[in-house]
């Protein structure tokens, strides 16, 4: 499991626009493919998800497929990973293989652990985004 540090600094809205730099990175460090799901986290709890595999306390996540992932400057929708991330003043992108998850059934976005024993077997990354 990669830890990466996202410096958005470089992201002054006209040079360069705050998706444009996510994605770059992201892409950069080959996390940008379909096999991955993505969410947001407070960075905080970066270190407990790193030990324990999720952010929760239940068998499920909420997350984004590739597909589903939007940027500010796709369209308006409050399904963005930016609205998510905005939350916390320390925030963080989770990537997980998608393999190890199944979709649930108590609603969109939310993927249930294929093997909840191995939570931390599911993790590819955890990103943490400065200077949001």
């Amino acid at each position: 499991m990669q830890r990466l540090t996202l410096d958005l600094s470089q992201a002054d809205g006209y040079s360069a626009t705050l998706d444009e730099v996510m994605k770059t990175f992201l892409l950069a460090h080959g996390l940008l493919k379909e096999e991955f799901l993505y969410t947001a986290v407070d960075g905080d709890r970066s270190d407990r998800v790193a030990a324990t595999g999720t952010y929760r306390k239940n068998e499920e996540i909420f997350a984004f497929r590739l597909d589903e992932l939007q940027w500010y400057s796709d369209f308006d929708t409050d399904e963005c990973i930016n609205n998510y991330l905005e939350g916390y003043s320390t925030p963080a992108i989770v990537v997980y293989k998608k393999s190890h998850f199944e979709e649930s059934e108590y609603g969109p976005y939310l993927y249930q652990f294929k093997h909840p024993d191995k939570k931390t077997d599911a993790l590819e990354a955890i990103v943490l985004v400065t200077n949001y």
